[in-house]
């Protein structure tokens, strides 16, 4: 009886153990291709990359100028989205047929509960419409969906849309940023450090900057890139801003200049609107 109960203790002792490895290496195995996919979907970015030019790129497949609309979704922003929404329907039609637009969102509310929202919302950005030609449906749905939230990770969403949106597009394609905020950064980026670090390695990107209370406070975004920085205070004055920044309206649109030597745009019929800070 004593010898059986050997026999079997030692016949069950090398089944598992035959079987434990082969749960050792199945498991194993499966930790190598998660890797080899993670290697494989990821790209790393620095600075040594984007000097040299050997950016692996993801193959969007995008032939023509890029510009993306960036936009800030914190709880002031309300009155300025309607507008743009509405701006939009009439400008994205008119846009070259060459011309990919791409929609991110940034301090949006991303559903979470309000406790929660508070210690995430530094993250919080989404890129809504990828760059594509002759998309005005998507980006209205998307400005639409979107819904306002609390914070303002503006270095944040600048390094998602450079890191991320532009990633798979060729350095040779030109590709501008048109920023619309009222406001600076709240969660402690420094988005005049981010754009002046990439500007001094790549020339394909200018921001544009449609500032709508007022500031000079982020022309540092415009100055670094060659863009277009604009002080808004009416819907006339962010319609022309919006036109000229997605170049339905020339460079030079209704130009004029005041006493202080500032460029300003004139607006049809009633004088002076918006000011463009050169």
């Amino acid at each position: 009886m004593k010898i059986k109960v050997i026999i079997a203790s030692v016949i069950i002792g090398i089944a598992f153990a035959g079987v434990v490895p082969v749960f050792a290496k199945k498991e194993k195995a499966t930790v190598y291709k998660q890797s080899d996919l993670i290697k494989q979907q990821i790209n790393v970015y620095t600075p040594d990359i984007y000097r040299s030019g050997d950016l692996v790129q993801s193959g969007l497949g995008i032939r023509g100028d890029v510009i993306e609309l960036v936009v800030d979704y914190s709880g002031s922003m309300d009155r300025w989205i309607k507008l743009a929404v509405t701006t939009l329907k009439s400008i994205l039609p008119k846009i070259s047929p060459e011309t990919n637009v791409g929609l991110r969102v940034f301090g949006q509310d991303t559903g979470q509960i309000f406790i929660t929202a508070m210690f995430t919302g530094c993250q919080a950005t989404e890129q809504i419409v990828r760059p594509a030609k002759q998309n005005t449906a998507e980006v209205i749905r998307g400005l639409n969906k979107s819904k306002i939230g609390y914070s303002t990770p503006l270095t944040y969403a600048l390094k998602r849309t450079v890191y991320g949106d532009f990633s798979g597009i060729s350095h040779n394609t030109k590709k501008k940023i048109v920023l619309v905020t009222d406001g600076g950064e709240s969660c402690n980026g420094d988005p005049c450090e981010f754009i002046r670090s990439i500007a001094a390695l790549r020339k394909d990107i200018i921001v544009d900057v449609i500032m709508v209370n007022g500031s000079n406070s982020l022309k540092c975004l415009s100055d670094a890139t060659g863009g277009r920085y604009y002080n808004i205070n009416n819907a006339q004055d962010f319609g022309t801003a919006m036109g000229v920044s997605f170049e339905t309206l020339p460079e030079n649109a209704f130009k004029n200049t005041n006493q202080n030597n500032n460029v300003q745009t004139q607006g049809i019929g009633d004088g002076y609107h918006y000011e463009y800070v050169p």
